[in-house]
């Protein structure tokens, strides 16, 4: 999201007795953003319902990829919510899109969500409160539900044996990626859920113990799992202290 540029170089001016201050202009251009991201993102929620074809293929990819993100800007934060854990819009996504280019899109609207209204620009207190409504989200949340939709896509396409073996690669990189974002939502047990997802599809795909990413994402496997703490005593060399234990 870009910063909105202030003008601060804009003077206070006053003509015959009418004043112009740069803040006005300022908030004028937040205002203009809010509306223009609402006008296209209310275009788009239109767009996405259409069926694709060759003549709508890529304005129906700008809407699906760019939605969440004008909803943002347009302050919707309930419905951003709502619709990054929508199944038909989240399937749709990932079947158009791709799924590369939809879990990159996914993951970063999910990231997003939570600092945005903290560093979104607008100019007073009260317009902020008048946009905003409170919002209950959960990056986790998010992340497991898309988790869950790449699963479930998987399975479908196995049963109709179309295209299963791309899949199985394009699936357990998406799931390597989700699990490297539940890590660092400190979701270990999620994230190595999506590690050992992945690792079903990297043999699915024919990969065997020796491949490189059979080897990564076992390490990740092995990053997420608890461990084994022994208590030792405190005269003992091999004892660990934290550094802020005390």
């Amino acid at each position: 999201v870009k910063e909105v540029k202030k003008n601060s170089w804009l003077p206070s001016w006053n003509f015959f007795g009418i004043r112009f201050n740069s803040s006005w202009v300022e908030e004028l251009q937040d205002t203009a953003k809010i509306d223009w991201n609402r006008l296209l993102a209310d275009q788009y929620k239109v767009i996405i319902e259409r069926q694709v074809s060759d003549i709508n293929c890529e304005i129906l990819n700008t809407a699906l990829f760019t939605l969440p993100l004008h909803m943002l800007n347009a302050l919707q934060f309930n419905e951003v919510f709502g619709i990054l854990t929508n199944e038909r819009f989240v399937e749709k996504r990932l079947l158009i899109l791709g799924f590369e280019i939809c879990t990159r899109g996914q993951i970063a609207d999910i990231k997003m969500l939570p600092g945005f209204e903290i560093s979104n620009s607008i100019s007073t207190v009260q317009k902020r409160h008048r946009n905003k409504k409170a919002y209950n989200f959960s990056a986790t949340f998010c992340l497991n539900f898309y988790a869950d939709i790449i699963w479930k896509l998987c399975i479908a396409v196995e049963n109709k044996n179309e295209l299963a073996q791309s899949c199985y690669v394009a699936a357990y990189k998406s799931l390597v990626e989700v699990g490297r974002t539940l890590q660092k939502h400190s979701s270990w047990n999620e994230a190595m859920d999506c590690f050992y997802k992945g690792l079903k599809k990297m043999y699915k795909a024919g990969y065997d113990e020796k491949h490189a990413d059979v080897i990564q994402i076992l390490q990740l496997i092995k990053s997420s799992s608890p461990q084994r703490i022994v208590l030792v005593p405190f005269s003992s060399p091999h004892g660990l202290i934290l550094t802020k234990s005390h």
